[in-house]
């Protein structure tokens, strides 16, 4: 894992939908976040909850059903898919202006587009658990 300056790196968006993925969000937390992303100009946002946790997130993308098998991690998360680095600075500091805390962020990578949302929550708990503990992630 490596850390950058969000300033510093790559805005331009290659090819792929640019959206965010709400997992887990609702009521006054979902309202802020969409209004917030609204703001920036972030219409694209795809709503999911625990019981579309088996889906694949390149399934999520490609805009089909979702699929309610799964009664996946309870935790909350908002995923970024192809958004520039500067509105997605702007997305985090106004949620922190608006105090929603204890969700897990993540964007979307060539790697992750290819797990269930599940495994992509399940590596942000395992990373979140090693931050805490201050140890190395490895996986």
């Amino acid at each position: 894992m490596s850390f950058k300056p969000l300033h510093k790196q790559e805005t331009a968006s290659t090819e792929g939908r640019s959206c965010l993925i709400f997992y887990n969000l609702a009521g006054k937390d979902l309202q802020t976040a969409k209004n917030l992303a609204g703001m920036l100009g972030l219409r694209d946002i795809v709503i999911t909850t625990s019981k579309n946790s088996k889906v694949c997130i390149q399934d999520l993308l490609d805009t089909k059903p979702l699929p309610e098998d799964g009664e996946g991690i309870k935790e909350r998360a908002i995923l970024f898919h192809q958004i520039p680095a500067t509105k997605l600075s702007a997305f985090m500091d106004h949620l922190k202006k608006f105090r929603l805390s204890g969700i897990l962020y993540a964007t979307i990578t060539e790697t992750s587009i290819h797990w269930t949302l599940d495994e992509l929550l399940a590596n942000l708990v395992a990373e979140r658990q090693s931050f805490k503990e201050g140890k190395p992630s490895y996986h």
